[in-house]
């Protein structure tokens, strides 16, 4: 039994942590060839693990790789931004390569435990995966590998087409944390996926997790996998592992523990990557999220990070600074006040190092008035800025598999078509179009409420900041001129024209109304390349000229460094 893994992943550019390219390199082979091995080694022992293709791939290359492999199994991960964009590629080439070969899908984004007509939609896939899969994973190998029907009293987790394509759905069940290793379990596996991607010539961002599952529900996540609050780690390898990425040149990190700083380990694996950077000059870089409420911890790890070069940022998850929003959500928080005083004092120490706020747009209860108060609170902290996503419906979340949830905030969901600013491919993944307090309408304005103040303070924070030093703004007053200008009724004309008429939420002008080649997106603002044009745009400029406040030490310096950059936008 051959097996291939096909990720589809687009490379990443690579923003102050590598030089080149970067990728994340996946963990799921790893854990599914650990439990096979350990759980059934006589099954395992019929399995060949082929590399992973951890790259998207056009049609004509990934037909090559499959015929080059001949797979019994072609398998897929799909996650929220790729699990369209994945499936229409399957759909497109399922008939050009060899019909023996079994199609199957898994990750977070397959949602097939949630909808019957899974198979009927996607024809082309053989059998499907829901949360953890590894013990299904294992069980489903043995039933082909001897022959063995498949039976919903003996497996979980998967799901198979009925003779109808009905999907039967096998019930779920919590999969605790492996308690051995799969890294070091795969040790010369994951060098062979290392070395692929350096041929490849991409960096790997390790995705590594100790941690599995949540303790909390907050609705719009699937951490939890919308099926309870259960967690596992897997303890007392920590050390080996971080000499393992040592060891194989793996130096960025993606940690993706749900809670960060949970457990007292969390801090002492934090220290031990920091101590290899300080001791050994080693280069590691972490990506993480920090736990929910143990704010203390939180506060030693960020320190931590700081002092060892472990972080271009610091990420605090917020997604609202109203307390009756978070409420909507089922969302514990140690509320806006406690954050704002640990942003203090990491600028305080660390004024190089910016504080990224991570803020949803679109929750229940949200309006365009509250909006702009969470970004006016928000932004008005220095060194700080906004990381903005748009409330989408993950399967596995409390929203997404809670029909009660769906009728109690009259929820309406949008499936238009968005772009990948990455893939530079159009996706469909449904998010909140409106709800009982907010219309389309109203959203398209938070969307623009969203640009203007992520474009103020990543010019304050990323222009100003380096050029000027303490140069102060009266930012609710650049955000009033943006609302009255020819700008935002030209942008908010454009995206309303292009959602409901066309479905499609993405700009296609530029902040000037000329036609772009490639749109930009609406969702994710700080990403998006319009965040960028409006900031160089010659009346943001001027507006910030306006904003600029009473006390600003360098008035003139900055006030010449707007006249030569739209001097020089007019010569061009």
């Amino acid at each position: 039994m051959k097996i291939l893994f096909y990720h589809y992943e687009s490379k990443l550019e690579a923003h102050q942590l590598y030089d080149g390219f970067s990728v994340y390199a996946k963990y799921t082979v790893l854990y599914l060839k650990t439990y096979l091995e350990i759980k059934k080694p006589d099954i395992a022992s019929q399995v060949e693990w082929c590399i992973p293709q951890q790259l998207k791939l056009s049609d004509d290359e990934l037909i090559d790789l499959i015929n080059k492999e001949k797979p019994d199994l072609f398998c897929t991960t799909h996650y929220i931004w790729n699990y369209q964009l994945i499936l229409a590629q399957l759909e497109r080439i399922r008939h050009r390569v060899d019909p023996n070969v079994l199609f199957i899908t898994g990750g977070p984004s397959v949602d097939v435990n949630i909808d019957p007509d899974y198979f009927k939609k996607y024809s082309f896939v053989d059998y499907a995966f829901y949360g953890s899969g590894e013990k299904a994973f294992a069980k489903f190998l043995e039933c082909l590998i001897e022959n063995k029907p498949l039976e919903q009293s003996v497996i979980t987790n998967m799901a198979w087409p009925d003779s109808d394509r009905k999907a039967i759905v096998a019930e779920y069940e919590y999969v605790p944390q492996l308690k051995i290793s799969p890294y070091l379990h795969n040790r010369d596996f994951l060098r062979e996926m290392t070395n692929r991607l350096h041929q490849q010539r991409v960096n790997s961002i390790m995705s590594y997790e100790l941690t599995r599952g949540c303790p909390y529900t907050c609705t719009f996540c699937d951490w939890n996998s919308g099926f309870g609050n259960k967690t596992t780690r897997r303890k007392e390898s920590y050390k080996d592992e971080i000499d393992l990425f040592q060891e194989l040149g793996l130096t960025g990190i993606f940690l993706s523990d749900a809670n960060l700083g949970q457990y007292q380990e969390d801090l002492d694996m934090v220290k031990y990557f920091a101590g290899k950077n300080i001791n050994e000059g080693v280069g590691f870089s972490l990506d993480y999220t920090v736990s929910k409420l143990r704010k203390e911890n939180n506060l030693i790890i960020f320190h931590d990070m700081a002092k060892a070069n472990l972080c271009p940022r610091f990420v605090i998850s917020v997604q609202d600074s109203n307390k009756q929003i978070l409420e909507n959500i089922d969302r514990p928080d140690v509320g806006w006040e406690v954050h704002t005083s640990h942003i203090r004092e990491l600028y305080e120490n660390y004024p190089h190092i910016p504080a990224v706020i991570q803020l949803i747009q679109g929750l229940p209860g949200q309006t365009p008035e509250s909006w702009r108060g969470t970004l006016a609170e928000v932004t008005a902290e220095d060194n700080v800025t906004p990381l903005i996503y748009v409330n989408e419906v993950l399967s596995a979340s409390p929203a997404g598999r809670s029909q009660e949830y769906k009728d109690k905030w009259q929820y309406v969901y949008s499936y238009a078509e968005r772009w990948d600013y990455m893939a530079k491919d159009p996706f469909q993944s449904p998010f909140a179009m409106s709800c009982v307090s907010f219309t389309e309408n109203d959203f398209v304005e938070m969307t623009l409420l969203s640009l203007i103040y992520s474009s103020v303070k990543y010019h304050i924070v990323n222009v100003v900041g380096r050029e000027f030093g303490q140069v102060q703004f009266n930012v609710e007053r650049i955000v009033d001129e943006f609302l009255t200008s020819d700008i935002y009724f030209r942008l908010k004309d454009n995206l309303l024209t292009n959602w409901l008429e066309q479905n499609k939420f993405y700009w296609t002008v530029d902040s000037s109304g000329i036609h772009v080649t490639e749109p930009f997106t609406a969702c994710s603002m700080p990403l998006c390349n319009l965040v960028h044009d409006l900031r160089n745009h010659k009346s943001f400029l001027q507006w910030t000229i306006k904003g600029l406040s009473p006390t600003t030490q360098n008035k003139k310096e900055y006030a010449r460094y707007v006249f030569d950059k739209i001097q020089g936008q007019n010569e061009q």
